[in-house]
């Protein structure tokens, strides 16, 4: 964790711009150690249809995008959402040398970087572009863990229409 988070607290009480005409903060924070080609998303929720604008079919095949629920008080985005803006914080997981000396270079992925890099590019333009971007959406702030369960839960199979079932053998 960054002590106090100072440089962007005092960036959101002194903005160089009006805070109002913020309309999303991207924090990256942490892509130098991509495995599994994940890269995590958190904070979607902060504004709606955030996780649809992010999604690309431009990722490389061997790149996912996780959008997670979680969202913490543990980076640069969060005195942004303190003051509703939008945020999303971008990463790809916390590891052994986090904050640690033995945080060494040759332990980067060049390769995830690059990757990263180049989807983020592609989405920051995108939003910049973009006409308008979604308001913050408070109802962020009192989602959980259970809410999540909730609202992800499976839908029910769909009866079968015209009480036909499809029943599939395979046969000489």
């Amino acid at each position: 964790d960054e002590i106090d988070l100072l440089g962007s607290r005092h960036w959101v009480r002194q903005p160089t711009v009006p805070l109002k005409d913020v309309r999303l903060a991207v924090n990256v924070d942490m892509i130098g150690r991509m495995t599994g080609g994940r890269l995590e998303i958190a904070g979607t929720r902060t504004a709606a249809g955030l996780r649809q604008l992010l999604s690309s079919t431009r990722l490389p095949a061997d790149v996912w995008l996780d959008f997670t629920w979680e969202y913490e008080e543990n980076s640069d985005h969060w005195p942004f959402y303190e003051s509703s803006v939008p945020s999303l914080l971008v990463h790809t997981g916390v590891h052994k040398d986090y904050h640690r000396p033995s945080d060494d270079i040759e332990k980067l992925n060049i390769a995830g970087m690059r990757e990263a890099s180049a989807y983020l590019r592609d989405a920051v333009c995108l939003a910049a572009d973009a006409d308008a971007l979604p308001p913050f959406r408070p109802a962020a702030r009192s989602e959980n863990a259970s809410i999540r369960r909730t609202r992800e839960t499976p839908l029910s199979p769909l009866a079968p229409r015209l009480g036909l079932r499809w029943d599939w053998q395979e046969s000489d």
